[in-house]
């Protein structure tokens, strides 16, 4: 999954291993059943969806699609890890909202996100073959 952050293409990853759980990122899912949808955790299927336009058939910015993308992932993290004791709390929804914005700014701004050709060597040294 690839989306522009700030004038830099970031390249996310398609699939994700949480625990012992393989999740497929779904890019832009078009959430037929509910528009007010940005992304969703299936725990089910494994599926982590985003969706690339908002409820008005707008583009969404690239770091509304990181933060949508670290929001659904922290969501498979409690699921897998914590039994949904974050989420399922009475305010689970707004701690895993804000964990996601707080957790893309720093990524960000501390240059902590692997950026465009970076990623490429990352992929690289990961096979091997560097």
């Amino acid at each position: 999954m690839n989306i522009d952050v700030r004038g830099q293409n970031l390249s996310l990853p398609d699939s994700l291993r949480i625990g012992v759980h393989d999740f497929k990122v779904v890019d832009n899912h078009p959430f037929r059943e509910r528009s007010d949808l940005s992304g969703q955790c299936d725990h089910g299927t494994r599926e982590i969806r985003i969706r690339r336009l908002d409820s008005g058939g707008c583009v969404v910015s690239g770091t509304n699609l990181l933060v949508t993308y670290l929001h659904e992932l922290l969501h498979a993290i409690d699921r897998v890890y914590g039994d949904g004791t974050v989420t399922d709390g009475d305010k689970g929804e707004l701690a895993i909202s804000c964990l996601s914005e707080g957790l893309a700014q720093v990524l960000i701004d501390n240059g902590m996100m692997v950026i465009g050709e970076q990623r490429a060597v990352v992929d690289q040294i990961e096979k091997g073959k560097a």
